[in-house]
């Protein structure tokens, strides 16, 4: 029963490490996923600046002019959307970034304690098989004594036997002297 429940926590244990691992790539992957996003906004950034720029400086433009001003303006509104749509995918992975670093830390205090209680199985197994180890030597010192007074019997009940068959000789010599006293 210890060792199936030494496996299960072994088991156990490697489980939870290998979920935090996954935890971690997850975060690194998060990680890097809001590092290209920021980088993108500040691209963005720059781009909506210069294009602002180009707009002020467009008034009093000619007409082709003018149509090249207004398609820069509305990349810069598509742009500044899109911006803000990656700030918010920004906003989210840090949100899941701080879930998933919150859930690895969760797993790697459960893994902690999962080893701390193989190691306290580990160590109850240790002492029960040093008890087991001393009632068996004590067993075997018990049968051996039980041995020993099992041949001190065997040699007492011969010996009785050995006096009753001389008392019976004895007995029957004392008869026969009776006999012949008699005669």
């Amino acid at each position: 029963k210890k060792s199936k429940n030494s496996k299960k926590n072994t088991g156990t244990i490697s489980g939870l490490k290998k979920e935090i691992e996954k935890a971690w790539k997850m975060v690194e992957a998060s990680h890097d996923k809001e590092q290209r996003a920021k980088e993108t906004i500040g691209s963005l950034k720059m781009e909506i600046g210069n294009l602002q720029g180009l707009v002020e400086h467009g008034k009093g433009l000619s007409e082709s002019q003018e149509h090249t001003v207004s398609n820069l303006i509305s990349q810069t509104e598509e742009l500044t959307k899109h911006r803000d749509s990656l700030s918010s995918q920004v906003s989210q992975l840090n949100d899941q970034n701080s879930n998933m670093s919150a859930i690895a830390q969760q797993l790697e205090f459960d893994c902690e304690e999962c080893e701390t209680e193989a190691q306290t199985l580990r160590d109850l197994l240790v002492t029960k098989r040093a008890e087991g180890e001393r009632e068996s030597r004590r067993c075997e010192r018990f049968d051996k004594e039980l041995d020993e007074l099992k041949l001190a019997l065997d040699g007492k009940e011969n010996e009785r036997k050995n006096l009753e068959n001389e008392k019976a000789v004895q007995l029957e010599s004392i008869q026969n002297i009776e006999r012949m006293i008699r005669e």
